[in-house]
């Protein structure tokens, strides 16, 4: 099942959510996204190439996960899957005039309706009210939102650093208000890759270089917050819980960018959770997106709404340090920019499948297996070689999507005007464009 437990677990998990609202303190949450940021470069993943000091001090302190991965490869569908903890078919976000129905239940709206003071930050046009994923901020500044094209050539993290630490010393002053919720998102590592005087130098001119600098320089900046956030006396207070909605491809799959496959590249994202009180950990088992929002409200000492539905589960248990059981990884594309096929992903164990269905009036369906336990980056399809797991792999994929669709409410279109509508196709998001 995905991240869904048999209704006999039902009175258990009702029972444990009641324990973990007694027992914990509220604590106040700091979520820091990151736009196209790919675990595999950061150097708490690895990562050779000194890219992410900050981050990786911020890893250094928390529990991480070492298999994280999104619901889609691009930003709407992503943060509707985190926020809502509801897979695509189910919110029905995949396409860039799509919007989070007001319906659906979001961390945020839990966390107003309960008192909790909320605020958010972004730098990035699909996450602007237009597209419904703000619903329950408060106080949300979308500001730094430019046109979609000129997004591209923005440098947006010092703005959000420096609003970000106007709100956390607003926090600070205020303590005795109750907890509170803030919600960065920085866009900078997105393409167009820019250079930044001091430490583009540092790796190199090629695409994949220029991307690692524009990490370096949002790296620069999330430390900036991390630091005023202990200055302040917050730190021991607040979960910080670090992750990206995507990452991006430079041509492993013959593809550029993102939001056109659901390889490794572009599904698997850092995740981290700095728990005050909680040792750190690096945690194997695969997790999903979904899960991010029932885990941040049982560490604050919150629940899930019981009525509203949900496809993940709370992490709390491994930031305990309790073993974490395996579960399925559903992952969704149905884009414009793949005009040809729509793509579903499905991860078992070592196991990942994804299936490519041609667009009518087309019916030819393409199934590709992969071994991760030895194919990591997903460079040899095995589906030939073990008939037996790509048919098990294909029923189970089928039987995941159904799943994920029986709490669908449809798709919701974004109130687009002429002029995001004229700049998404001159970006190439209306059009096949692998260049873009």
């Amino acid at each position: 099942m995905i991240g869904r437990r048999p209704l006999f677990f039902a009175p258990l998990l009702a029972l444990s959510a009641a324990c973990t609202k007694a027992e914990l303190p509220q604590r106040n949450i700091l979520l820091i996204t990151v736009d196209t940021l790919r675990a595999d470069h950061l150097g708490a993943y690895g990562y050779s190439k000194p890219t992410s000091p900050s981050i990786d001090a911020l890893f250094a302190e928390s529990v991480v996960f070492d298999d994280a991965q999104s619901s889609s490869s691009w930003t709407l569908p992503s943060f509707a899957s985190m926020f809502t903890s509801l897979h695509s078919s189910a919110h029905g976000c995949f396409g860039y005039r799509d919007k989070l129905d007001g319906s659906f239940v979001t961390i945020a709206e839990t966390l107003s309706s309960r008192g909790w003071r909320t605020a958010g930050i972004i730098s990035h046009v699909f996450l602007r009210d237009k597209h419904g994923l703000p619903q329950g901020i408060d106080d949300f500044d979308q500001s730094l939102v430019q046109t979609i094209k000129e997004s591209h050539q923005a440098i947006s993290s010092p703005h959000v650093s420096d609003r970000a630490i106007e709100r956390l010393e607003s926090f600070a002053a205020a303590d005795d208000d109750g907890p509170w919720f803030l919600w960065l998102h920085y866009f900078d590592p997105h393409v167009s890759y820019r250079r930044h005087e001091g430490i583009s130098f540092r790796f190199g001119k090629t695409p994949i270089d220029r991307y690692d600098g524009e990490i370096a320089f949002t790296d620069g900046h999330i430390g900036r917050v991390l630091d005023r956030l202990a200055a302040l006396g917050l730190a021991d207070d607040t979960i910080v819980g670090f992750l990206s909605d995507h990452g991006e491809e430079f041509e492993e799959h013959g593809r550029k960018g993102h939001g056109k496959s659901l390889h490794e590249e572009v599904l698997r994202v850092p995740f981290a959770l700095r728990v005050p009180g909680s040792p750190p950990r690096r945690v194997e088992t695969t997790v999903h997106l979904v899960d991010l929002s029932p885990t941040l409200l049982e560490l604050a000492g919150e629940a899930w709404p019981a009525t509203a539905p949900r496809h993940g589960r709370s992490l709390a248990p491994a930031v305990r340090g309790e073993r974490l059981p395996d579960a399925e990884s559903l992952g969704e594309l149905r884009l414009e920019l793949r005009k040809d096929a729509t793509l579903t992903s499905l991860i078992v164990g070592s196991w990942k499948l994804i299936e490519e269905r041609a667009r009518p009036p087309a019916t030819e369906v393409r199934h590709r297996l992969y071994d991760r336990r030895d194919d990591r980056a997903e460079r040899t399809d095995v589906a030939d070689q073990f008939p037996e797991v790509t048919t098990r792999m294909k029923k189970r994929l089928a039987a995941a999507t159904k799943r994920a669709a029986q709490t669908s409410h449809g798709s919701v279109a974004a109130d687009l005007d002429a002029t995001d509508l004229e700049n998404l196709e001159s970006l190439g998001y209306l059009s096949d464009d692998d260049e873009k």
